[in-house]
């Protein structure tokens, strides 16, 4: 900026201050570098090395690289460059701003530990349901136990039933035969073991005659029907067919 000369109202305009602050570094400016041009009026004028200066120390000062308008002008006038970054340690804080502050921080700790009592509270509440429903499958678990027991039990005694009545239908398999023999001989009686002289046919048809009758016990005998019970039906059931 060759030959320009500002006035002030020019010059804060230029730097984007304030009148009062260019009035201040004004001064402090001629502290270091001496007195500024004035006008007819006594009035300072700014020319363009005294603006480059002061726009260098105004934008140290509000970058936080100098503390300062002063300190930044006397390292213009030593020739120094200006410091890229100043650590300028930030003011103590007040008694009341202090107590403020730990007042909201404990405000918040107190929020964040009454959310995590009332998260604990909730997560114990449905601890407690689960514990109630674990408990009651429990119960469920030990009366379906006692159950198959008793089914076990059913199913153990009706094999032995099975077992009695197949031991006396290959019983009554031999009479059968024996019978058959004797009618169709028309001789004496004899056992099935000693009837080597029967036909093919005959042992067939016998044969055919006891399985359905096997057959016909198995579907005719329910599950819950007591022994004594289905013996004697049974018993029934292969007299009248051999008779």
């Amino acid at each position: 900026m060759p030959d320009v000369v500002m006035s002030p109202k020019q010059a804060s305009d230029f730097l984007s201050v304030s009148g009062t602050a260019l009035r201040r570094a004004s001064m402090v400016y001629e502290e270091v570098f001496g007195e500024l041009k004035r006008d007819a009026r006594g009035g300072r004028e700014f020319t363009a090395e005294a603006l480059d200066r002061l726009r260098l120390a105004f934008e140290a000062v509000h970058g936080g690289r100098v503390a300062s308008v002063g300190m930044a002008l006397a390292l213009l006038r030593e020739g120094d460059e200006l410091p890229v970054q100043m650590q300028v340690d930030p003011p103590a804080p007040r008694t009341d701003d202090a107590e403020a502050l730990a007042r909201a921080v404990a405000g918040e700790l107190l929020a964040e530990l009454r959310g995590d009592l009332q998260a604990i509270r909730e997560e114990n509440a449905a601890l407690r349901l689960e514990t109630a429903a674990l408990r009651e499958a429990q119960v469920q678990v030990l009366e379906l136990r006692d159950v198959l027991k008793g089914m076990i039990a059913g199913m153990s005694g009706q094999s032995d039933a099975l077992r009695e009545v197949n031991r006396r239908l290959d019983y009554l398999s031999g009479v059968i035969v024996a019978e058959k023999v004797r009618e169709e001989m028309g001789g004496p009686f004899w056992p099935v073991r000693g009837a080597t002289t029967v036909s093919a046919d005959v042992r067939e048809a016998v044969r055919d005659e006891v399985e359905g009758l096997r057959v016909r016990l198995h579907a005719a005998a329910p599950a819950s029907t007591p022994r004594q019970g289905l013996l004697a039906r049974m018993w029934a059931a292969v007299w009248s067919e051999g008779r």
